[in-house]
């Protein structure tokens, strides 16, 4: 019995730290913040693209077209619930990926190897 009510506990504690979509929408531009903005546009849609991607991949059956695919990130809604929360820090974390590996490319490209 106990182990029951530790366990709605805990659930209740993490529905109500659910953030809006604005707290995410702020680590985004501050990640992006050093780049013009065409890097930006760049960099966001292609987190954007391929994380849709990933999260589509097994949503559907091979038989028949069904609904369940996501076709967009959730970035204006104040009410999240909790699949839509992990999308956002899911994107998040590609945003701090893809921006770390583009400044790896760009430093890539500047430095000549002098032999």
């Amino acid at each position: 019995m106990k182990e029951i009510d530790s366990n709605l506990n805990i659930k209740k504690n993490f529905n109500s730290e659910i953030k809006e979509a604005k707290y995410y929408h702020k680590e985004v531009s501050e990640i992006l913040q050093g780049l013009t903005y065409q890097e930006k546009f760049n960099i966001v849609k292609e987190v954007d693209r391929n994380l849709l991607k990933k999260v589509n991949t097994f949503s559907g059956t091979k038989a028949v077209h069904t609904l369940d695919y996501i076709s967009c990130i959730p970035y204006k809604k104040k009410e999240l619930n909790l699949k839509e929360e992990v999308l956002l820090k899911l994107r998040t974390m590609f945003m701090l990926w893809a921006v770390k590996d583009y400044f790896v490319e760009k430093r890539r490209k500047t430095l000549k190897i002098v032999e």
